[in-house]
């Protein structure tokens, strides 16, 4: 909703909860290491690109995020070999990801603000 306004008509007999929710339109592409920390405030889509030099990865997020927060990362693998990626530090997931190569694999994640718990993944794109 970049610069838009939210108009809720109010009934005065209903009780209304609203919570504030960041959705980014960017996407963040950040650089294939390692040990990566994936700066969570920044948006919902991460995408990275894995390098052979660098080998296996891990992917650590900077903060547990806010309950109800998504995100998505993308990882395209390298036209070389096979990458595994290991979600660590604020990372539930349902194991490891091995890439394909010249492949891409999206995994989505939702926070409950302690952790950020696995989704959904789907490799071979």
């Amino acid at each position: 909703m970049n610069g838009q306004q939210l108009q809720i008509p109010l009934d005065p007999q209903t009780k209304w909860i609203i919570k504030t929710v960041s959705i980014s339109s960017d996407v963040n592409v950040f650089t294939y290491a390692a040990t990566i920390s994936l700066i969570i405030s920044l948006v919902n889509v991460y995408k990275t690109t894995t390098i052979d030099a660098v080998g296996n990865a891990t992917i650590n997020a900077s903060n547990q995020g806010t309950p109800g927060q998504m995100i998505s990362i993308l990882i395209t693998n390298d036209a070389t070999s096979n990458k595994v990626i290991t979600f660590g530090n604020n990372f539930k997931s349902s194991g490891t990801l091995t890439g394909t190569t010249n492949k891409t694999a999206v995994v989505s994640f939702i926070s409950d603000g302690i952790n950020f718990y696995e989704l959904s993944r789907v490799t071979g794109l």
